[in-house]
């Protein structure tokens, strides 16, 4: 935009004009691909401007005094100011207040999503995602009567094309500073395969995906489970294998080949572990941008996933393991979020590429105690 006594002309991007005569200030409303938003508008009276000036104030009047239904009116609004004066970056504002909200990206529907949601997301624009959209619209109302912005999507966190689907339609929200990954299939209820496809190549894409247009300060976290801690040790040749093989690679590996799988735990711990490497590798690649992401491995959380859990074949191991670990009960949703909302505030600024085991200390009592398996295994 360029500004001067007589007004201001709209221009595609610094440099389409020569350089400015005395007076004359140019300010770039759009820099290294990034929008900048301006708090303020000024305008000049009549006989010191050129017509189209009077014309775009009287839009702006109307605009600000009207209320609109919904955000496709306001974006008409944008569209009709860049056909009008071509200007490409430009955002409308309200009051001097910018419409555009900083972006919470939520996929999965569950308990431990919402309990991140209720501490991190005041003021957001949260889009949350789930296959199933009645479970989204579910926790949305929940939501959105506690005062939160919500809004919902059907995602399949199987379908890299899902997921790229997800994160432009975010991107016209606003700024995307936050990840919560929620998601994930249960090894009692979903066929290896599944599990493969969601739990480890979804999350990975996933973070792959969002790392690329995270914002400067932006933060993520995943949730994992304590499944991966539990396994025989990989070599580190397989883990730098499960870390950074490219993702439409990962399930070609020859550990997650079926011949290779003994069973779904067996295929949810390796997804997990899996879970734990790229979190690692992802740091890296997040860090270029300013941005951090961590994974939480919680054990057995009370959620309606871990009561279809404690009911089904594995019910029986399940509370087995919380009675004998030294917490002696399971957890709560709230407590993951605990743990949660010291990775994605200030205070956990210098904690980036790890993944917080909480389980009561189920793990430690599979190794050092009661829970150990006969034999040692």
């Amino acid at each position: 935009m360029v500004v001067s006594q007589r007004g201001y002309l709209p221009v595609d991007h610094i440099g389409d004009l020569a350089e400015p005569m005395e007076g004359i200030k140019r300010i770039r409303l759009h820099y290294k691909g990034k929008p900048i938003q301006r708090n303020y508008f000024a305008c000049w009276s009549k006989e010191n401007t050129n017509y189209y000036i009077e014309e775009f104030v009287q839009i702006y009047k109307d605009y600000i005094s009207k209320t609109y239904e919904d955000d496709k009116e306001l974006k008409l609004f944008q569209f009709l100011i860049f056909l009008l004066y071509g200007c490409r970056s430009f955002y409308i504002e309200r009051a001097g207040k910018e419409v555009m909200k900083e972006v919470m990206i939520v996929v999965g529907a569950g308990q431990i999503s919402m309990a991140i949601m209720r501490r991190m997301g005041a003021g957001k624009k949260i889009i949350l995602g789930d296959k199933n959209i009645e479970n989204a619209k579910n926790i949305q109302k929940t939501m959105i009567d506690a005062g939160f912005d919500v809004d919902i999507m059907k995602v399949d966190l199987s379908s890299r094309e899902d997921i790229l689907k997800t994160i432009e339609t975010v991107k016209s929200f606003g700024k995307i500073k936050m990840l919560v990954n929620g998601a994930g299939v249960s090894p009692s209820q979903a066929p290896i395969e599944s599990i493969l496809r969601v739990d480890l190549y979804g999350t990975a894409v996933l973070l792959e995906e969002v790392g690329k247009v995270i914002e400067e300060g932006g933060v993520g976290i995943t949730i994992s489970s304590q499944s991966g801690f539990r396994m025989k040790q990989l070599t580190a040749f397989e883990d730098e294998q499960l870390a950074c093989t490219p993702t439409e690679e990962l399930l070609d590996l020859d550990i997650l080949q079926p011949e290779n799988i003994n069973d779904t735990l067996h295929a949810y711990q390796l997804a997990k572990r899996c879970n734990e490497k790229r979190v690692m590798a992802e740091s890296v690649k997040w860090g270029q941008r300013g941005a951090r992401i961590n994974a939480i491995a919680p054990g057995i959380i009370v959620t309606p996933l871990a009561i279809d859990e404690f009911n089904g074949p594995r019910g029986d191991f399940y509370k087995n393991m919380f009675l004998k670990c030294p917490a002696g009960r399971p957890g709560t949703a709230d407590e993951v979020a605990n743990v949660a909302e010291l990775l994605m505030n200030d205070k956990g600024a210098f904690i980036t590429g790890s993944t917080f085991l909480m389980d009561g200390g189920a793990t430690a009592s599979y190794y050092y105690g009661p829970l150990k398996p006969e034999g040692g295994k």
